[in-house]
Parts: structure tokens; sequence; C-alpha cells
């Protein structure tokens, strides 16, 4: 079974920062210019084998599946629906919510294009979550146009807000969960950058210019 490309990026770059550890160990170097190298062949291997680059791993997430393409146009087809159902209700309160709904359905669009992994998780949200919305919300719409409403029915119709509060918050929870790979991603990206430039900074730069120390011009012999 194929790693994930996080999982392939980390073991290349680990394996040649340990490898470039051994040779330093070999050959005396200090152990500040030991990290420099390994965090050096670590971040390079990540920017320079083409299958693990970031750009790479956004360009082979292009190339859609028919399954990534008819999840889209479900995931837009209810989206565009909630926007229009949003338009036919009178109470702002409940309108705005469902509007608010219809956003959080389509920002789950470029999560699921990206990875196809993400279906997977998505499951759920795509044959359970947006029909049921779907029917609770057309259902307030049909009952709020009707003009005579006992106690009861008024009282269904104001519940609604909270449940709706509860969708939103459980989509949003969804589009937090499609974008956890590339969220870990970055803080890999960012933990060996930052520690590859505070390395540079101790055995480059004594002067402290990366670290934002200011640069003290040393004056020019004149003849």
């Amino acid at each position: 079974m194929a790693l994930p490309p996080l999982a392939r990026e980390v073991l290349a770059g680990s394996g040649a920062s340990a490898l470039l550890i051994g040779l330093a160990v070999a050959s005396t170097l200090s152990f500040p210019a030991m990290l420099a190298l390994a965090a050096s062949a670590y971040f390079g291997f990540r920017l320079v084998l083409p299958v693990r680059s970031s750009k790479d791993r956004g360009q082979e997430k292009v190339a859609e599946t028919a399954p990534q393409r008819a999840a889209e146009r479900v995931v837009m087809g209810y989206a565009e629906t909630f926007q229009h159902l949003a338009g036919t209700i009178a109470d702002t309160e409940i309108r705005g919510r469902v509007s608010h709904l219809a956003e959080v359905v389509a920002a789950l669009v470029e999560p699921l294009r990206r990875d196809e992994k993400n279906l997977h998780l998505a499951k759920d949200v795509l044959q359970l979550h947006l029909p049921k919305a779907q029917t609770l919300v057309e259902r307030y719409a049909f009952l709020e146009r009707q003009p005579y409403l006992d106690d009861s029915a008024r009282a269904a119709l104001l519940d609604l807000r909270e449940t709706l509060d509860l969708t939103v918050r459980a989509f949003e929870s969804v589009h937090h969960r499609l974008l956890a790979d590339d969220v870990r991603a970055l803080d890999v990206d960012r933990r060996v950058y930052e520690e590859l430039l505070r390395l540079e900074d101790r055995l480059g730069d004594p002067d402290g210019y990366l670290a934002g120390a200011p640069r003290v011009e040393t004056p020019r012999e004149t003849s």
C-alpha cells in the first residue's frame, strides 16, 4: 500500500538527516554543525524530490477522479438549494442561518477536490446530514408560509434556530477534518524551516542579522 505524501516526506527527510548525522559524527564535526547539516538535508529533500514538495502535492490533486467530480456536484447542488431556500424565508434570523449554512456547505468543495481520500471522511455528510438538513429547511419554509398555525407549530419553527446552529457547527467540524493533513504538512514545513533559520543564524550569521540585530556598518579604510 502506498504511503501518503506527508509520510513519504517525513521518511525521506528523516533518512537523509540520519545519514548526514552519521557522516558528521565520523568526521568529528561539532554538534551545531551536525544539526545544521541534518536540517538542511531534511528541508532540501522535501523541496527537491518531485513527489514530496508542497507544489507537486497540489498539482497531483488537480487531476480529479469521477467520484470526486460527482461529490462536488452533489455538494454544490445542496449549497445552491440552501441559498435558494434562504431567499424564501421571511424570518431574518432563520434566513441568515440558512444562508450561512449554504456558505459552509459550499466550502466543502475545495477539500473534496484536493484529495480523494476526503470522500471517505465526508461520506456521512453526503449521504445523511445534507439530505436531512435540506428536509428540515424545506419543511420550515413550507410551514412558515402557512397562514394559520397553532402554538405548537410556532414553537417548532422557533426550535429550528438551535438545530440550524448545531448543523452549521457540525459541517464546520467536517471542514476542519478535511483540512487536517494540509494543516499538519504546513506545521512540519514551518518547524523545519524555522530550525534551519536558527541554525544558520548561529553558524553563519554571528552578528545576528537574521535574528533581527541591527546591522553595524564597518567604516571603509580611506587611502
